[in-house]
């Protein structure tokens, strides 16, 4: 259930980053009554979550009409478009559901490798791992990406045991569909060769037998529909690919191609050691003491066993290949992005902790010690995850804000804000004059065309700062009523009080709302700030950034 907390948290505004773009995109499939996503759309994740989450939401509309909650399709299309982000709470439903699975398939997969013992630890660790909650908690890719990449490792090592076509299939089928998700586990298909070639067919040499062929159908059958469906996320991300190769090998091919400025700003940052130094912060800041663990279990591993066995192939070149391959591929490295490994650092360490408590030869200091030891390597995520969990069932601080805003200022002020409030017709045109990206969502235009009557109330002249330059702007539009800005810490809060000093006028407080008693700095636990989250979740009393409110002074 922990991993549900999040379950309608932060409405009426997204909070968590992609995740409605998987919600955009299932709606555009519903709308086009195709699964073909058209490469102008520009959706620039890999499709099978909002595959997933399409039927959710047309059942969603036919329920609501069959019992009066909508007039007909047209009313739960006008619903959709105004309220678009209450269909986060699907989709933060699957990747809770994915989570949990993941919890069961590493408890089967640690079981076959190891034992029943080191196979419930295992799956303890993961259950109250903070990384792993947390990214059960939001609607996008990670967690489900993360539960293919553990499904096959679990298929492909029964595969190795058996030979059976059904987990050749079954591997085939996790490599295939953890692709149209998140396209990563392509890169795991050389594990299926090596496991097909040197440990099924070693003793017969039978190389190409019907069920290699039928599943490796299978894998690029997938792969080439996927990337068909969506031809832009496999561009995008191939090409990606292609650029962090580049730079790590210092060509320059960017002026040969026409791709996003913004895409290039982040290439030019991009360092290969620099990524490696994230990845282990990010590893170890949020679980310490299991990755320690697993870093004295990966030595043992490699002491034991053989260098080729599948032990170490799962727990130590699986999770390691995929980091280098991310390290190369994201030059705009995120917490998130570590997720897949985790797993397996897990069942490394709890490899770790039994065998420290195997060398002790009486068996109530055995008990007492493993006692100690789970306590140990447990305790920093569990109340992590516990408390962090637990914020979710108080305001959130930009909410607050939000609904002091509708409250408290007339209808139809001027109002700067990086937030979503609802924005009237001029404020719409105004975003459209002045908009850096010269485009404007379904949401803004299908509003243009409302009437008075069915239009939201309270509204506002908004000028949202993340889309308009408001420091180019003529010094006759440098006018507003209000100001409503959020930081997590004293350089942002500096940047929005210039930019608020750009409009005319003294500027008053009228309104904050804080996480906390004291403004000091402090981590987007909710973003992608997850270092030291143990300190972070106790300084806080609630989630969110500090709000501020502002009133021009007449």
């Amino acid at each position: 259930m922990i991993r549900l907390a999040s379950f309608g948290f932060g409405y009426p505004i997204e909070v968590y980053g992609d995740e409605l773009s998987n919600v955009i995109t299932a709606f555009k499939v519903l709308a086009n009554k195709t699964p073909l996503i058209p490469y102008e759309a520009e959706a620039f994740l890999p499709p099978l979550l909002s595959y997933m989450l399409a039927p959710m939401f047309a059942a969603i509309g036919v329920l609501g009409i069959v019992f009066d909650i909508f007039k007909d399709m047209g009313d739960f299309t006008s619903f959709v478009i105004l309220n678009r982000e209450w269909f986060l709470t699907p989709a933060r439903i699957v990747s809770a559901m994915f989570g949990t699975a993941t919890v069961y398939f590493i408890y089967l997969f640690a079981d076959k490798i190891f034992n029943r013992k080191i196979a419930l630890l295992s799956a303890f660790l993961l259950a109250v791992d903070f990384l792993h909650i947390h990214n059960s908690q939001i609607g996008h890719i990670w967690t489900p990406l993360t539960f293919f990449i553990v499904s096959f490792a679990y298929f492909s090592y029964r595969l190795s045991l058996t030979g059976e076509r059904k987990w050749y299939w079954l591997s085939a089928l996790s490599i295939g569909l953890g692709y149209a998700m998140g396209q990563i586990p392509i890169i795991y298909y050389p594990v299926f060769l090596l496991i097909h070639f040197y440990h099924v067919r070693k003793a017969d040499k039978k190389f190409f037998d019907k069920n290699f062929i039928e599943s490796s159908v299978i894998v690029f059958g997938i792969f080439a529909v996927f990337s068909a469906l969506n031809f832009y996320t496999f561009y995008k991300h191939f090409y990606d690919v292609v650029l962090a190769f580049s730079k790590l090998l210092g060509m320059e091919i960017w002026s040969s191609v026409n791709y996003p400025w913004v895409r290039k700003s982040m290439v030019d940052h991009y360092s290969f050691f620099g990524n490696w130094t994230i990845v282990f912060k990010n590893i170890f800041y949020t679980s310490p003491v299991v990755v320690l663990a697993a870093f004295f279990g990966f030595f043992v591993l490699l002491k034991k066993f053989k260098f080729g066995d599948l032990r170490n192939v799962f727990l130590i070149y699986v999770p390691f290949g995929y980091l280098l391959f991310s390290v190369l591929l994201y030059y705009n490295f995120h917490y998130r992005y570590v997720l897949p490994a985790i797993p397996f650092f897990i069942v490394s360490a709890s490899y770790f902790i039994f065998f420290l408590c195997d060398k002790i030869s009486s068996p109530w200091t055995k008990k007492i010690a493993l006692i100690l030891l789970i306590v140990a390597i447990s305790a920093y995520s569990s109340i992590s995850s516990l408390f962090y969990s637990l914020k979710f069932f108080k305001p959130y601080t930009v909410v607050q804000g939000i609904e002091w805003v509708y409250a408290n200022i007339p209808n139809g002020n001027k109002v700067v804000s990086g937030i979503y409030l609802n924005t009237d017709k001029n404020g719409i045109r105004f975003g459209e004059e002045y908009n850096k990206y010269n485009w404007v969502d379904t949401r803004k235009k299908y509003l243009l065309e409302l009437g008075e009557q069915e239009y939201p109330k309270p509204n506002y002249f908004l000028i949202n700062p993340n889309i308009t330059d408001v420091y180019s702007l003529p010094e006759e539009e440098k006018k507003a009523d209000y100001f409503f800005i959020t930081f997590y810490n004293k350089e942002k809060e500096e940047e929005q009080l210039k930019a608020m000093s750009e409009f005319e006028g003294k500027k008053e407080l009228i309104a904050k709302f804080y996480p906390k008693k004291e403004k000091t700095d402090i981590k987007n636990l909710l973003g992608f700030e997850t270092q030291w989250v143990g300190k972070s979740i106790f300084e806080i009393k609630s989630l969110g950034p500090y709000v501020e409110i502002y009133k021009t002074v007449k």
